[in-house]
């Protein structure tokens, strides 16, 4: 029976995926790499990551019947057994 708040990433199809973001998805994490912002004049060429976790990462090639299964059948599932469910999409 769930008891918490879950969030899961889905990420769109794409014909040319960003190379500012890494998917772990066995860890459910999400890397964007940005440029680390300079002073005027100055040549700056670090970036900096910003992690972000979630419950699970559907990747690009899921399908919709992958997504009612990991993220909609467990709440639909608690709720026939009478506990309350909410899906935000």
């Amino acid at each position: 029976m769930a008891s918490n708040i879950k969030v899961f990433l889905r990420v769109r199809p794409s014909a040319k995926p960003s190379p500012s973001v890494e998917l772990k998805s066995e860890q459910g994490i999400v890397n964007f790499e940005v440029e680390k912002p300079a002073p005027d004049g100055e040549v700056n060429n670090s970036k900096v990551t910003h992690p972000f976790r979630f419950e699970g990462i559907l990747p690009m090639t899921c399908s919709q019947e992958d997504v009612l299964n990991m993220v909609a059948k467990p709440v639909i599932d608690d709720v026939l057994k009478g506990v309350n469910g909410t899906i935000f999409a």
